[in-house]
Parts: C-alpha cells; sequence; structure tokens
C-alpha cells in the first residue's frame, strides 16, 4: 500500500493485518519517519484535514495544512516560512522530509539524548527541569493544566479537563528513577536512562499509545475498548490492562519482557502479524532482532522488577552487559581493558553497595584491578 494512505489509516485507526505490519516497519525504520508521523499525528489532533495523504496528492495537502495551520495560529510559527520545503515535499518520499523538516522547526520532541537533569519536553518548545524534591504544577500554552508534578512523581491523570493532546517526553538521566501517571490512570515507573513519549491527553476513541527507549514497569489501567500500545525500537506490546516490564534500551542486542499480571501480545515489524505471540504471567519474551524471533521462557519476575525498590541483580548475565547495567544505575563511565571478563557471566543482587563495593564483590571471583577516577572506571 502507499505510504501516504497507510498513514492516514494509522491516524484515523483502521489499518487492518498486514497494513499494521507494513506501517510499523516503516515507522521504526528511522528517527525521522517516527518524528514524520508524529507531527502528522499533532496535526490530525488539532482536528486539521490530512485525507488528501491517501490519494498522495502531497501539493494540495501542503496547501490544505498550510491554510489551516495559519487560520489556527496566525502569530505563532507562520508556516508561510517552511515554504522553501514546499518542493522537496512534493511527491512520496518529499511527503515525508518536508513534514520531518517542518516538525523540527516548531519543536516536536525526537527521542532525547539523557543528560544530567530529569527532563519534561512539551511538545510546544517548552522543556522544563524536574527536581525529585518539588511540588509543581504542569500546564499548557493556554495556561490549562496538564498534570502535577509531586516529588518523584509526575500524574496527569489530574489535568483540569484540558483538550491538549500535545505529545510529552519525560527522560530519566543515569543514576535516577521516576514514576509517571498517565491521563487515563495508568502508571509508569521509568529506569535510570530512560525516555517515555505520551500523549498528555489520551483521546476518548482509539488505542492508547506510547513510545519507550530505555526500561519502564506498566500498570496499565483496564479499558477494553481501547488497547494499551507499548512502542518500542523493535518490539511493540498490546494489552488491555496489566503489569509488565519492559526492556528496550537502544545500545541492547536483545528486548525483552517481562509479564507480572495479565495478558499481553507482543510483535514486531519483523513479523507477519499472524505469528505475534502471547505471553503469561511469569514468562519473559525476548527478541532477537538478528533472528527476528522470539524466545518465552519461565522467569522469577522479580529478578526483572526489583530495580524500582532500589536493586541491582544480574543472573547468568556477561560481564559486558552487566557494565552498561552500571553506567545506567550508577551514573558513571566504564571502561574496559580486561577484554577476557566481557563473556564471563555473574550473578549477583546488590542492593546499598557503592559501585567500588559491587567491583570488588565481582573481582572476589575473577581477580582483577581497577581505578576510580570522578566519575570513570577503568578495568585493568
Amino acid at each position: 500500500m502507499k505510504l501516504g494512505k497507510l498513514i492516514y489509516k494509522k491516524l484515523n485507526h483502521s489499518l487492518a493485518g498486514e497494513e499494521e505490519s507494513e506501517f510499523m516497519q516503516w515507522f521504526n525504520a528511522s528517527k525521522e519517519n517516527q518524528e514524520t508521523f508524529l507531527a502528522l499525528k499533532s496535526f490530525y489532533e488539532e482536528g486539521i484535514d490530512l485525507s488528501d495523504l491517501q490519494h498522495l496528492d502531497a501539493e494540495r495537502a501542503w496547501k490544505k495544512l498550510s491554510d489551516q495551520w495559519n487560520v489556527d495560529h496566525p502569530k505563532k510559527y507562520p508556516f508561510r516560512v517552511y515554504g522553501r520545503y514546499a518542493a522537496i515535499f512534493v511527491g512520496v518520499l518529499g511527503l515525508a522530509y518536508g513534514y520531518w523538516h517542518y516538525s523540527q522547526n516548531v519543536g516536536l520532541p525526537a527521542m532525547p539524548v539523557v543528560g544530567d537533569a530529569i527532563t519534561l519536553d512539551l511538545g510546544n518548545g517548552n522543556t522544563l527541569k524536574l527536581s525529585s524534591s518539588e511540588y509543581e504544577k504542569i500546564t499548557d500554552g493556554k495556561g490549562n493544566t496538564l498534570g502535577v508534578q509531586e516529588g518523584e512523581t509526575l500524574d496527569y491523570s489530574q489535568g483540569e479537563g484540558t483538550n491538549e493532546y500535545a505529545i510529552n517526553t519525560l527522560s530519566i538521566p543515569n543514576g535516577k528513577r521516576f514514576t509517571l501517571l498517565l491521563s487515563d490512570g495508568t502508571r509508569v515507573h521509568l529506569n535510570a536512562g530512560s525516555s517515555l513519549r505520551y500523549p498528555a491527553k489520551f483521546k476518548e476513541k482509539g488505542n492508547r499509545e506510547v513510545f519507550l527507549a530505555g526500561e519502564a514497569f506498566f500498570e496499565v489501567s483496564k479499558n477494553q475498548k481501547q488497547p494499551f500500545i507499548v512502542n518500542s525500537d523493535k518490539m511493540d506490546i498490546k494489552v488491555l490492562g496489566t503489569k509488565f516490564n519492559v526492556s528496550a534500551y537502544p545500545d541492547d542486542e536483545m528486548i525483552n519482557t517481562v509479564l507480572v499480571e495479565g495478558l499481553v501480545q507482543l510483535g514486531s515489524p519483523g513479523l507477519p502479524p499472524d505469528q505475534s505471540t502471547f505471553l503469561e504471567p511469569g514468562f519473559k519474551a525476548e527478541w532477537d532482532s538478528g533472528q527476528k524471533t522470539i524466545k518465552k521462557e519461565k522467569v522469577d519476575t522479580g529478578q526483572y522488577t526489583g530495580w524500582m525498590e532500589g536493586k541491582f541483580i544480574v543472573r547468568e548475565m556477561e560481564f559486558k552487559s552487566i557494565l552498561k547495567k552500571l553506567e545506567r544505575h550508577y551514573n558513571i563511565s566504564i571502561t574496559n581493558n580486561n577484554k577476557a571478563l566481557s563473556n564471563r557471566a555473574f550473578s549477583a543482587t546488590f542492593t546499598t553497595e557503592t559501585i567500588e563495593e559491587v567491583l570488588n564483590t565481582f573481582a572476589l571471583e575473577t581477580s582483577f584491578e581497577f581505578e576510580i577516577s570522578d566519575d570513570h572506571i577503568i578495568i585493568k
């Protein structure tokens, strides 16, 4: 199916069967494609008619979008400024590319590089730094309350009836954790080095969709009419109401989902829709992007959810993967010059130990030396 029609059907939630897989394959192909779709979704939710997308009439779609935008936003971001992209816009590939350039200029958030502070991108050009010790109201451009931050929790369920559907992005730096309560009551616990992109308010019809880079534990509010979908780089999880953990860091080879309660359906752009997998409580599903396979096994779910209590747990994990987890958990950088350690597997559980105590514990089993200089560690 043509790209424009796929995008339009996704916007109005009418994709079916292989169309969904075809769309997700395009969506996950690049960050630019993701930003393009989210820009279009933002326009669509503001009531702008994008029906011409399905006919691939790029010139007409561009003009309609431009005219409507300038009527609704006469003083903010005049659309004529971006007219130089119109020539690029025309055509199938130009359609996506032109919208991407436009979205970049009006501040549609990409999945950000996590820094040293918890940040909230409101999708309107404003980015806030959140302190875990503060109380603050989060408002839209019209002064309506989107949510309330109280300590280490950001609550969107307390929004004051706003019709704001802007896409927000919450980013958690290494060494920190944070809790998010979405507008539907779904609770999301975000681990260190993670970002979640989500609407400030879910629409009353259609799927409830969020986009995750990193690790999070979801307690999904039940709604039989509106499935909840967690999109990651290579795996998508569809639920109605359940508790599960997703680990989908961009630099990890494997993506895994562990189900604590309920039922989830797992799919991927690399798999036909009829090969999606259902996961039962107490099981882990691991997606191998190279082999394009999903492996399931029964696990101790506490091993994968202990991070919410500040625990650092590894079971038969290779040392090179442990180092990545340590970097996120302690907000440090590690250089490993002892390559013989890389593929050695370890099991351990830590709670309040310092990074020095953790490394000394590993060194008891396999002798090695290390030196610590500020926030950098060199393993000799």
